[in-house]
């Protein structure tokens, strides 16, 4: 008689696999929607999502777009790319590079008339933009509200996690009834 002792092994590996990568996109999207309002946040690997707060950069980005600001060297930026930086004032901007000089760069919001007053210096640099969406920003507008906000965290959430453990245990239990092997004769 055969036994699929290995196989087992290899399916349950998969199952721990998998709905360990769904826990961990799960924890990424919770981040993405509760921490891309605050500029000051963590980079995770390299990447920060962060939400556009202002019009200055209409049509391109509107208020509430979601972005993904990514920590590319100071000295990798060139003319036309958008990038994130603070001010001396503390305050975070978002704007495209307009020009390059021996001080910084030279930014513009492409609603704004005019470039904006202080050049960026190496130091309030923050990022380059490498992606953006303006097709959810009223849907995660909710997720700012205080009430959806506890009723996401306390609730949905962790009934999403409990449904995967439910169901990581069905295919757990499946997988452990013995399964019929046919008798071979030799």
């Amino acid at each position: 008689m055969k036994t699929n002792a290995p196989k087992k092994k290899e399916s349950l590996a998969g199952n721990i696999i998998f709905f360990g990568s769904l826990l961990i996109l799960a924890a990424a999207i919770v981040y993405t929607f509760f921490n891309a309002n605050d500029p000051t946040g963590t980079f995770i690997f390299g990447y920060k999502p962060q939400m556009i707060k202002s019009d200055s950069m209409a049509p391109e980005l509107y208020v509430n777009s979601l972005i993904m600001t990514k920590q590319v060297p100071f000295t990798d930026i060139k003319e036309n790319d958008i990038i994130t930086f603070k001010t001396d004032d503390g305050l975070y901007f978002c704007h495209r590079v307009r020009g390059i000089t021996s001080a910084g760069f030279v930014t513009k919001g492409d609603n704004n008339r005019s470039v904006d007053s202080k050049i960026v210096r190496e130091e309030n640099y923050l990022g380059k933009v490498v992606g953006q969406t303006n097709l959810i920003p009223e849907f995660l507008e909710t997720f700012k509200r205080p009430t959806f906000a506890r009723v996401f965290t306390f609730i949905v959430f962790p009934l999403a996690v409990a449904g995967v453990i439910v169901f990581a245990s069905i295919l757990l239990k499946k997988k452990k009834e013995p399964e019929e092997d046919p008798v071979t004769e030799e």
